[in-house]
């Protein structure tokens, strides 16, 4: 079969896929919490069509895995707690972990500038030449939001997109405000090897991954795909698309790391032990200054040095979602109870953040909230005749996304994001004449309404759930 690779199955069928694979672990857990437990997710990878989940869940220092759906749609090969899974920025987390190690070695200084230990680091824009240490792992930069999804797997890569961020004016001035930038953990990872003298990978394999016994762990995909990585998929409507991870060297601080279940759940117990004094992956004081605001992310989200931080139900919790396209994970801890949870999935959508909240909420004895996935749209024979969408097809600019374009493909109306470093893709069902539904893997145009208008200057409108979202300037 090809690596792309179209397969029709009802969500529904999902949870028919959906089996609990039992680690041997001892648990602290009781049996009716772990019934609670297998029913929340599997009806939420129900709900969500999500074909693989795989979770890790730390309580008394212990860790306990489980395992749910397939890894692999077309053979059906299930998802396991050993299972490889591209976790997406949830890799910040480890980043920037690993530059806490080299400031606890005296080897770095949070607040020293980058160009003390990046000469080369010398961008047009003069502001940029600031930046502090702190700031990129803070996303206080200044630096704009991008992702460079070049393919290019080079040792050389790393350097080249350094290279390439000097011509790049900043938005803002450095330590102004909260601007989450990849490019930020591309220029740590840089600084890492440069460092260390080690490459960014080396040195998270020999001071993270193998003192933790994070034995599936990596960045290399050959490395993963011999381990089982799962497949990872694309969902229109009812339709999964099987495709390849956007494998990117200078990215993988950022995002690009893979791992199981199993290392995910050791990864976070070590954390919890260290916020308890009880292990030496980094001094305590250290790991408390990263889970402490360094700058305001909205009116319900702070950021620290490589994860966010928010209030759940009265109880402080740290946390940090990933999302690589087609996979994905969550990891969420609550340091003052030690509690944690990571949710591995190899689709992008809102159920393993839902799923992460609702394994922390059935820890600490509370019934998860009620779903919040769009509900199932009703089925349509509406005929799709793209004669009709001559009129909107074309160039649209949109404040949000920049420019979108809408085009037919084998009788299928598609939009796509056209940035030249996060291509992203929505297809659109109509469902009556004029009135179409979204889907995609891009989250906040995932199941939504779209419906078009003509202004009074004759230019042609986007709504999105009703709301003007961006304006038709090409044909």
């Amino acid at each position: 079969m090809t690596q792309r690779v179209l397969r029709l199955i009802s969500a529904r069928s999902l949870g028919l896929l959906s089996t609990a694979l039992f680690s041997a672990q001892a648990s602290t857990l009781d049996a009716s919490t772990l019934r609670r437990i297998d029913t929340f997710v599997q009806q939420r990878m129900q709900a969500g069509g999500v074909p693989g989940v795989a979770i890790a869940i730390v309580k008394d220092g212990r860790v306990l895995t489980r395992a749910y759906g397939v890894a692999d749609l077309a053979s059906r090969r299930p998802m396991s707690r050993y299972t490889p899974v591209g976790i997406g920025s949830t890799t910040k987390t480890l980043t920037a972990l690993a530059v806490m190690q080299l400031v606890s070695a005296g080897r770095v200084e949070l607040d020293a500038p980058v160009r003390d230990y990046l000469p080369e680091f010398t961008p047009s824009d003069l502001r940029a030449r600031r930046i502090t240490v702190r700031q990129l792992l803070s996303h206080t930069s200044g630096l704009p939001s991008s992702t460079a999804l070049d393919r290019d797997i080079s040792p050389q890569a790393p350097m080249r997109r350094l290279q390439a961020l000097l011509a790049n004016p900043l938005t803002s001035d450095p330590g102004s405000r909260f601007e989450y930038a990849n490019d930020g953990y591309v220029i740590l990872g840089v600084l890492i090897s440069r460092v260390s003298g080690q490459t960014y990978e080396e040195y998270l394999r020999r001071h993270v991954f193998e003192p933790l016994r994070m034995n599936r762990a990596t960045f290399d995909g050959r490395e993963a795909e011999r381990l089982g990585l799962s497949r990872s998929y694309l969902k229109y409507d009812q339709t999964y698309e099987a495709m390849r991870l956007p494998f990117t060297r200078s990215l993988n601080p950022a995002g690009l790391l893979m791992m199981s279940a199993n290392d995910a759940g050791l990864y976070l117990r070590a954390l919890l032990a260290t916020h308890q004094g009880r292990t030496s992956v980094l001094r305590p004081a250290l790991l408390n200054e990263m889970w402490s605001k360094q700058a305001t992310m909205n009116s319900t989200r702070d950021y620290g040095l490589g994860w966010m931080l928010n209030t759940t139900n009265g109880a402080g919790v740290v946390y940090h979602s990933g999302n690589i396209l087609v996979s994905g994970s969550m990891f969420l801890l609550d340091p003052a109870n030690g509690l944690g949870v990571a949710v591995l999935s190899n689709i992008v959508s809102r159920t393993k953040d839902e799923v992460a909240q609702g394994l922390l909420d059935l820890l600490r004895g509370r019934t998860p909230e009620p779903s919040r996935m769009p509900p199932a749209r009703p089925s349509t024979d509406f005929k799709q005749d793209p004669a009709r969408w001559t009129s909107i097809l074309g160039e649209y600019d949109s404040p949000n996304e920049g420019h979108l374009r809408l085009t037919v493909r084998e009788g299928t109306l598609v939009g796509e994001i056209a940035d030249p470093y996060l291509p992203m893709e929505f297809r659109l069902r109509e469902v009556a004449e004029g009135k179409f539904v979204a889907y995609s893997s891009y989250i906040p145009f995932d199941n939504t309404d779209f419906t078009f208008e003509v202004a009074p200057d004759g230019r042609t409108n986007l709504l999105v759930n009703g709301q003007v979202h961006a304006v038709r300037v090409l044909p």
